[in-house]
C-alpha cells in the first residue's frame, strides 16, 4: 500500500464532497434540492458499491479501517450473509465468483472507502450540473433525461478510463493457467480487482465490465434525476414531515439499484457470451468484443448528446469541473511518481475529451458557427410548484 497516495486520494475526495455539498447549501431556495440529490448520490454508491463487491470481483485493501464503512447486517467475506448468497445466484456456473478457483483471491472486507463514496458522489454531482447547464429541456418527456443520462455515462467513463488503471492493482485467480492479459500495471493499489476467465484485465489490469458498470450507474442517475425533475409530480419534492423524506429517499434508491442492476447483468451476458448467443461462435476476440461494446454505448451517447439542444453561452461552474480537474491532477502525480507510457497517453486522451467538454462553447462557435443563445437554467420542479405535499 502506498501511504501517500492513500492520503492526497482522501483528503482530495473529502474535499469534494464538502465543497459540493456547499455549494448545495448556498443555492437559496433551491438547497433543499440539492442537498438532497448529493445524499441520494452518496447512499447510491454506498448500496451500489456494498452489493456490488459481493460478487468477489475487486477489494479495497489501500484505506485503513477507520476510512471504511461497512453495511449493518449483511455479513463479511468470512461469514456471508443471506444477501451474498441471493447475489451469488446471479453468478452462472463455472463464472466466479473469483476466490472459487483460488481461496486467494477473496476480500479481506466488503466494508466501502468513504473516500471513494465521496469522489464518486461529487463527480456524478458535478456531471449531473454540467448536464442541467448544457442541455436544455426539450418538448417531450423523455429527450432531456435520456441525453443528460448519456452525458454523465460518458463522463463517468473517460473520468475513470485512466484513473481506475493507475489507481488499481490486479490478482489472476486461475492458478492452472496464464492470464491473457497483464494484470498489475502500476504499484499504487487503492483498490485490487480479482479477474478470471470470463473477466480478464484487458484494460490495463481491469476488467471490462467495470466501465460498463462506471457507464450503466451513471446513467441511470442521471437519466431518472432529470426525469424526476421535469415533472411537478415526482418524488424528489418538498414534504411536510421527516418520514415523508425517509420514504421518498428509500423509494428513489431501489428505483435506481434495481434497474442499474437489472442492467448491468443483462449487459454482462452480452459481454461474455453475446457471440455465442448471435453467431454461435466467436468471430471476434474476446477483447475486440468487449472493447467494441463499450466503445458502442460510447458512440451512442456521444450522439445521444450531439442531437440534443445546447445552451450557449455555457457557464462551466466549479461545482463541476472540480472534481474532474482533481482527477486528472492526481493520476498527473501518481504517473510522474511511476511513469507507464502506455497509460499516461491514455490519460493524456482524457484530458483532452475532458477539455473538449468544458471549452465547448468555443469549439462550437469556432468550428461549427453554433449561435449564442441564452441558456436556461434549470430549476427543481419541487421548487418551481412551491407546494409542500406530504
Amino acid at each position: 500500500m502506498d501511504a501517500a497516495s492513500v492520503v492526497v486520494f482522501t483528503v482530495g475526495a473529502f474535499a469534494l464532497w464538502g465543497y459540493a455539498l456547499w455549494w448545495a447549501w448556498v443555492q437559496g431556495n433551491d438547497a433543499w434540492y440539492y442537498k438532497w440529490l448529493l445524499i441520494l448520490l452518496t447512499l447510491f454508491w454506498f448500496f451500489g458499491e456494498s452489493l456490488a463487491i459481493r460478487l468477489g470481483k475487486y477489494e479495497y485493501p489501500g484505506f485503513p479501517w477507520f476510512l471504511r464503512v461497512p453495511f449493518p447486517g449483511l455479513g463479511t467475506p468470512q461469514h456471508p450473509g443471506p444477501v451474498e448468497n441471493l447475489i451469488l445466484l446471479l453468478v452462472p456456473a463455472g463464472e466466479g465468483p473469483p476466490w472459487k478457483f483460488d481461496p486467494a483471491c477473496l476480500a479481506g472486507s466488503y466494508a466501502i472507502p468513504l473516500p471513494v463514496l465521496a469522489i464518486e458522489a461529487a463527480l456524478v454531482f458535478g456531471f449531473f450540473r454540467l448536464a442541467a447547464r448544457v442541455l436544455t429541456v426539450q418538448k417531450g418527456r423523455w429527450r432531456t433525461p435520456i441525453a443528460t443520462g448519456a452525458l454523465c455515462a460518458v463522463l463517468m467513463v473517460n473520468a475513470f478510463a485512466a484513473f481506475d488503471p493507475i489507481v488499481s492493482t490486479t490478482m489472476w485467480c486461475h492458478m492452472d493457467t496464464q492470464p491473457p492479459a497483464p494484470t498489475t500495471y502500476l504499484p499504487f493499489g487503492l483498490w485490487n480487482w480479482f479477474t478470471i476467465k470470463t473477466a480478464p484485465g484487458y484494460w490495463f489490469g481491469v476488467p471490462i465490465v467495470n466501465f460498463a458498470a462506471w457507464f450503466l450507474a451513471a446513467a441511470v442517475f442521471g437519466f431518472f434525476a432529470r426525469l424526476d425533475d421535469k415533472r411537478r409530480g415526482g418524488l424528489v419534492r418538498k414534504y411536510k414531515s421527516w418520514y415523508g423524506y425517509v420514504l421518498a429517499t428509500i423509494l428513489i434508491l431501489a428505483i435506481y439499484i434495481v434497474s442499474g442492476i437489472g442492467l448491468l447483468l443483462l449487459l454482462d451476458r452480452v459481454l461474455i457470451h453475446g457471440q455465442e448467443f448471435l453467431f454461435f461462435q466467436p468471430i471476434f476476440t474476446e477483447q475486440a468484443w468487449q472493447i467494441g461494446w463499450v466503445v458502442a454505448l460510447l458512440i451512442g451517447a456521444l450522439r445521444i448528446c450531439w442531437s440534443a439542444q445546447r445552451a450557449n453561452p455555457i457557464k462551466i461552474e466549479a461545482v463541476a469541473a472540480a472534481p474532474l480537474l482533481f482527477t486528472m491532477v492526481y493520476c498527473l502525480w501518481l504517473l510522474l511518481r511511476v511513469f507507464h507510457l502506455g497509460i499516461a497517453a491514455l490519460w493524456l486522451v482524457t484530458v483532452v475529451f475532458t477539455a473538449i467538454v468544458l471549452r465547448w462553447e468555443f469549439i462550437a462557435q469556432s468550428l461549427f458557427g453554433d449561435p449564442i443563445q441564452q441558456p436556461a437554467v434549470p430549476t427543481p420542479s419541487g421548487a418551481l410548484a412551491g407546494s409542500d405535499v406530504e
